[in-house]
């Protein structure tokens, strides 16, 4: 928040305390409130950790290694481990496997998905996962269904893309890298998020991380409507095996 160039402090409507749906397993503590302040500044670190080439190229270069890998996935139901969606079949799992197999690296899957979840929500808990594990190799971003539901739109959500790859390569301090899944199409809304896909091309572009282009790739594999069909679930929102 900054009154003269940001989001202005008078602008604020809400002040919540407590704790929130999405924090889950976490214990509700009791706590008093004694007195809200705004700072007029806070320190933050201002190191610029963006990478001079390949976005991914330290985690490639693990991988050709043989050395083990870390990976946390950051996003909604279509990454979260106990959507109905996913207990036969999910991307991560397949990817685990995948690099395994092609590099001989032991591949860690951290998941920090959380099903009905936007890209803000996600980059508040972020905490959450860092504790356990704080410095992964790569970090995951996959988000736009929800975001759009919430209003999100192209611009605001091209910001706030860049602004995650800014976060998490601060709050590991450099280490991680952050690759951007461009947000993936439902069957109802085969073209009309198209540009929260954008969103995530640009933002991958600007701050050189990586990309893995799922809207392109689910555009190709539905050419027809039997072939698109058979990509997602019986909800045509969230993935099938085939999708997956």
């Amino acid at each position: 928040m900054d009154a003269q160039t940001g989001y202005k402090p008078s602008r604020r409507r809400d002040l919540w305390f407590g704790k929130w749906w999405y924090w889950q397993t976490c214990p509700a503590p009791s706590f008093a409130i004694d007195q809200v302040a705004l700072e007029p500044r806070i320190e933050a670190d201002t190191t610029d950790y963006t990478p001079n080439g390949n976005g991914l190229a330290k985690t490639v270069a693990k991988l050709k290694a043989g050395q083990p890998v870390t990976i946390v996935t950051m996003g909604d139901s279509l990454s979260a481990k106990e959507h109905w969606a996913n207990r036969d079949v999910l991307w991560s799992s397949l990817l685990e496997r995948k690099l395994e197999a092609q590099y001989s690296s032991e591949v860690t899957i951290v998941s920090a998905a959380i099903g009905a979840t936007t890209l803000n929500t996600n980059l508040v808990l972020m905490p959450r996962w860092l504790k356990a594990t704080p410095k992964p190799d790569l970090v995951t971003v996959w988000f736009g269904y929800s975001d759009w539901d919430s209003g999100m739109r192209g611009a605001h959500f091209r910001g706030m893309l860049g602004y995650a790859v800014d976060r998490i390569r601060r709050m590991t301090g450099g280490t991680s890298e952050v690759l951007l899944m461009a947000t993936c199409p439902s069957l109802k809304r085969w073209d009309e998020m198209a540009e929260l896909a954008e969103a995530g091309r640009t933002a991958a572009s600007e701050r050189r991380a990586g990309l893995a282009d799922i809207e392109a790739a689910f555009h190709a594999a539905g050419g027809d409507e039997t072939a698109r069909a058979e990509l997602y679930a019986w909800d045509g929102t969230h993935v099938g095996a085939t999708g997956q």
